[in-house]
């Protein structure tokens, strides 16, 4: 959408096109930033030590920021030949949501479903983020 909205200024000045969904992936970084400043400081207050694990959490960022890169890049130059994508994007992210598990670990997926659950590129990163927060025992998707 950020394409299609910024039309007039892509067309009149040059500048990499990439810049604009750079950008929408890129602002929830700071959100996530001062989110993670509030959780280390609740863990603070509670006395709850992080282990070693809490280092891995610049991977797994970088991993999300890929991944939302890569679907973003995608939708967009979709999103330029169909208009009516950018309709539908709020119900995929919604549907997304749903198919990742950010509100139930993956133990909950039946044995059989698992490995199309894991085709699902953000299963390993909520995972990791989980593992590297919690220390709990990383579950692999297959």
């Amino acid at each position: 959408m950020g394409l299609v909205g910024n039309a007039h200024l892509i067309s009149k000045v040059y500048f990499p096109r990439l810049i604009i969904p750079l950008a929408s992936v890129t602002t929830p970084v700071v959100d996530f930033i001062l989110s993670f400043l509030v959780f280390i400081g609740m863990m603070i207050w509670f006395g709850i030590r992080p282990g070693y694990n809490i280092f891995y959490v610049p991977l797994f960022l970088f991993f999300t920021l890929m991944t939302a890169l890569g679907v973003s890049l995608w939708l967009s130059a979709i999103n330029v030949r169909y208009r009516d994508v950018s309709y539908t994007i709020p119900v995929m992210i919604q549907f997304w949501l749903y198919a990742s598990p950010v509100a139930y670990p993956i133990s909950l997926v039946p044995e059989k479903w698992r490995f199309f659950y894991s085709l699902n590129p953000m299963v390993s990163v909520i995972e990791g983020f989980r593992w590297a927060f919690l220390e709990r025992k990383f579950q692999r998707g297959v």
